[in-house]
């Protein structure tokens, strides 16, 4: 079996697991009261940017919801975006 083969069908896994709508094996946080940000974060996401890369950061004081929050709208969507990822560094 050559490196092609395996790629070909790593990809074809990935698509599968897409179109499945596979969600997150991270534990989704309930958001109480954050309807709006998530709209909001999701509607950049999906119709505010025309680039085909987009990197999404959030910043703000400690203990707001920042990462809950992405991790919501990940958890929510990342299926519908041809690749994504999610990158949490505690500081």
């Amino acid at each position: 079996m050559t490196l092609h083969f395996f790629m070909f069908i790593k990809e074809i896994v990935k698509d599968i697991h897409r179109r499945l709508h596979v969600t997150l094996r991270i534990a989704q946080p309930l958001l109480i009261g954050m309807e709006y940000n998530i709209h909001f974060v999701t509607s950049w996401l999906k119709y505010g940017s025309s680039h085909t890369a987009v990197i999404l950061t959030t910043l703000g004081m400690s203990g707001i919801g920042k990462t809950s929050l992405v991790k919501r709208v990940y958890g929510l969507y990342s299926h519908e975006f041809h690749k994504s990822s999610f990158i949490h560094k505690e500081m």
